[in-house]
């Protein structure tokens, strides 16, 4: 009589145990569902809405690409895209932010710290900015001038 409790027990617990999976089951595919439905959505809406074209077009007279609006909607890809990453020896006194950014190992607040300690002497009072450290000194020291126009490097 004992043994017949305690299996039927066991059998309570194992239906139990097994209900609860197939709620869970049906929970994650109900979900699923919800979940491709809504990105289908945002697909069609953002399809809908389309962005601006970016066109980038070659100036006859000069040697280097320019880029020009074709029409006041579209966006221009200079104000898209910042300098990519240790591509321009930059002048620490007349830099911009997002040329300062672009160097590597500074962001939004080292370079706005780099500004307000300007002007600078020479490239190795850059290590009195919070953050610089002697590794990222060693970094930036080829890539950084105190005077003269920031250029591309080639």
């Amino acid at each position: 009589m004992c043994t017949n409790r305690v299996g039927q027990g066991i059998v309570l617990l194992v239906s139990s145990v097994g209900s609860i999976v197939v709620c869970i089951i049906i929970s994650l595919a109900l979900l699923s569902s919800a979940f491709t439905a809504a990105l289908k959505k945002e697909r069609a809406t953002r399809l809908a809405h389309a962005t601006p074209r970016v066109q980038l077009h070659e100036a006859a007279t000069t040697e280097t690409p320019q880029l020009q609006h074709a029409t006041p909607s579209e966006t221009s890809l200079h104000d898209l895209l910042d300098p990519a990453k240790g591509s321009l020896i930059v002048n620490i006194n007349t830099a911009s932010d997002k040329e300062l950014r672009s160097l590597p190992s500074i962001g939004y607040a080292r370079a706005d710290e780099i500004i307000a300690h300007r002007p600078y002497t020479s490239v190795d009072e850059l290590s009195r900015v919070k953050g610089i450290t002697p590794w990222v000194m060693d970094q930036l020291r080829p890539l950084v001038k105190t005077d003269g126009a920031t250029e591309k490097i080639k």
